[in-house]
């Protein structure tokens, strides 16, 4: 661990040295800017007194442990983004919003995004390793166990009360995909709404979205929320990739010097419903979306303009939520799920034969599940909380299949399957002494049509020597069991073993009377046989076991928050992960060294804000060997909070300098990189009746 540590940390000093006093800089001098705006005397935080850095207002989590408990008494170093960061940023998507947060990182191949969590990005991943929830309900689906981050199966972000960032594994109360995270999302109800909203918008490259949401409270008992929108973009109508430009590529589908036209568009229809009634809470979602694909991956026709993916996503679910006591609480959900994925692939074409036959792949995988929940919490003592629990899943289906469409059909990959899963699970935390908590837990998991059995624990020794501060140190253990797409699509899949980590955290945090947070967070992580997914044939991969992967790095950030609405939060990362199986320990792919992260939200007067974000992202391994370019970007929102007596308006500019940046592309490209949009704007107006 020392010397993945120091080795990177001094790597390029010289940049990292400005990049840390930038941040740390920028958020100290916002501080008498913030007490500005509250007309306060002045303060030095050296000069605050124990009595005043007692007077703290501290953030509450749910997700850590499945109880809400202020963020410095979880078992987790944990983030939190509520409603207000989310319009007064301009945040469109899930990866938009994930983008902003310490040490996570986002990339985008035109189709779909993919989440990096300190470090950890594989390509050929669906964010298979960080468990997503939407009001407790898992969205992880049961093919790929993964989820999409873009405006095709994630709840809109206007419907969002606040997202919990809980890093670190978290397997020992949440089984299998909890791995580095789990991003818990609250939703709004019928009560914070209290009405009608509609909302339209307007962008660059053709892009529309409309939105109508009803919440309301009916005869003090029910709590109904409804929502529907639709979306579509247009997309880049012309992007340029040199490896099928035939003046410089010997590709064989290079052709129309490099361009593709009209190829990049998506539409996407959702609907969201959240209905409570005194104890019990329905929840319903369906998404259905279409996305054209321009970077001919899969080893798809250049430029036909007939490579495109449909994902569907829907749930129900049903959760009873009773108080036996003030001391004990038990929850019981019970929950059915479906998801389908449909690409279309134009192949086999051979631009030296005008009359070659043009073959359309297509490939698909339906997933459905039900299953139930379980949980009992109790204050057993001033000094023993305990929660346990149990979670059954019956995968219904699990089916792939890919095939030319041609007669007679070639048949690929044709696997159908069924599974359960069954998890129970147990989570202690006592007081040792009155700033002293130890927080432990444990769960099992059986995978009985794979056979896979696993039990994970976790452990915090949480030290608070203030009420506003705390010191953290934290173990814990995660598995992943292979996916079906994993075991059936791939090579080598049938012999690929559960993915094991063990991590190790130490983490203060320190919040400072009403306004300011410190965090800074060193960790160790250790993955055995991570599942890396490559090869040759763009098609079909092979999956293979990798034998020891490593990071380690440390986070930083500053925060400082006001009432007015003010916020400025600066952070930075530090991080290297390399496979150390071999003996050059090579680095990891789509990794980036240092992540640097600045976000202003500041009131202009009257009811407008402005939001300004900057992110750098340092150059990343690809999996060609070299290394895509460090890059910075810039995200500007003018916010008007009342326009009139019930509208509000809002424009964004993303990639406000145009900067000219890419993402790491995967085996299922010829590219090496994938080149990004630059400058784009967004005009949103919302009205309330």
């Amino acid at each position: 661990m020392p010397s993945l540590f120091f080795d990177s940390f001094l790597l390029n000093q010289k940049k990292r040295r400005w990049l840390v006093v930038g941040c740390a800089v920028a958020s100290l001098c916002a501080m008498p800017l913030c007490r500005g705006q509250e007309t306060q005397p002045e303060e030095n935080l050296g000069d605050f007194s124990l009595e005043q850095l007692m007077n703290v207002r501290v953030e509450k989590v749910y997700g850590a442990s499945k109880y809400d408990q202020k963020v410095t008494e979880a078992p987790a170093s944990v983030s939190i983004i509520d409603s207000a960061e989310i319009a007064g940023f301009g945040d469109r998507t899930m990866a938009d919003l994930l983008r902003g947060v310490r040490g996570l990182y986002v990339t985008y191949d035109r189709n779909y995004s993919y989440l990096g969590v300190r470090g950890f990005l594989r390509p050929g991943d669906y964010n298979t390793r960080t468990l997503f929830l939407i009001d407790g309900h898992r969205m992880n689906e049961n093919v790929y166990d993964g989820v999409i981050l873009d405006e095709a199966s994630m709840i809109d972000l206007d419907l969002i009360d606040r997202v919990e960032f809980i890093r670190g594994p978290s397997s020992s109360i949440y089984g299998s995909s909890a791995f580095f995270g789990v991003a818990n999302i609250v939703t709004k109800t019928g009560k914070s709404l209290n009405g009608s909203e509609a909302s339209a918008e307007i962008g660059t490259n053709d892009s529309y979205r409309a939105r109508y949401t009803f919440g309301k409270v009916f005869d003090k008992d029910w709590d109904v929320l409804v929502s529907g929108s639709y979306y579509t973009t247009g997309g880049n109508r012309s992007l340029y990739y040199p490896e099928f430009d035939q003046r410089v590529s010997s590709d064989p589908r290079a052709t129309n010097n490099g361009y593709t036209l009209d190829s990049d568009s998506q539409h996407v229809y959702q609907f969201f419903t959240d209905i409570r009634y005194h104890e019990l809470t329905f929840t319903a979602f369906a998404s259905s979306g279409k996305k054209m694909i321009p970077t001919a991956s899969f080893g798809a026709v250049f430029n036909s303009r007939g490579e495109y993916t449909e994902d569907d996503r829907m749930y129900a679910d049903l959760a009873y939520k009773h108080a036996i006591s003030d001391a004990a609480e038990l929850i019981v959900r019970g929950f059915w799920d479906d998801a389908h994925y449909l690409g279309y692939y134009p192949t086999s074409y051979d631009p030296a034969d005008e009359s070659a036959q043009v073959v359309l792949n297509r490939d698909m995988a339906d997933g459905r599940w039900a299953g139930t929940e379980i949980q009992f919490t109790e204050r057993v003592s001033q000094r023993l909380r305990l929660v346990s629990g149990g979670e059954y899943r019956y995968n219904i289906r699990q089916k792939q299949i890919n095939y030319d469409d041609v007669e007679p059909r070639i048949y690929y990959v044709d696997d159908a399957r069924q599974g359960h899963v069954l998890g129970l699970y147990a989570q202690g935390e006592y007081t040792l002494l009155p700033n002293l908590t130890i927080d432990a837990g444990l769960r099992f998991d059986d995978y009985f049509t794979e056979k896979v059995q696993s039990t994970n624990p976790r452990v915090g020794l949480i030290y608070n020597p203030n009420r506003g501060g705390s010191l953290k140190v934290l173990y814990g253990e995660a598995f992943r069991a292979p996916n079906a797409y994993e075991q059936a699509y791939l090579f080598n899949g049938a012999s690929l073993r559960p993915e094991k980590i063990k991590t190790y955290e130490v983490a203060f945090e320190q919040y400072f009377k009403t306004h300011y947070k410190a965090v800074v967070s060193t960790y160790f992580y250790q993955v055995h046989d991570l599942i890396n997914i490559g090869g040759s044939d763009s098609a079909f991969q092979t999956a293979v076991n990798l034998g020891r992967t490593e990071t380690a790095g440390a986070e930083f950030e500053l925060q400082a928050k006001y009432d007015s609405g003010l916020l400025l939060r600066g952070s930075y990362s530090l991080q290297r992960a390399r496979d150390t199986s071999a003996s050059n320990r090579v680095e990891l792919t789509d990794s980036p060294r240092e992540l640097a992260k600045l976000s202003l939200l500041a009131p202009l007067g009257g009811k407008a804000s402005a939001g300004f974000e900057l992110q750098y992202y340092s150059s990343m391994l690809t999996i060609s060997g070299a290394r895509n370019r460090a890059f910075w970007l810039a995200n500007l929102t003018l916010y008007q909070k009342q326009i009139g007596e019930h509208t509000t308006l809002s424009a964004t500019a993303y990639n406000l300098f145009n900067s000219n940046y890419s993402y790491p592309g995967s085996s299922d490209h010829l590219q090496t990189v994938i080149p990004q949009d630059g400058r784009e704007l967004r005009l949103k107006v919302d009205h309330r009746f």
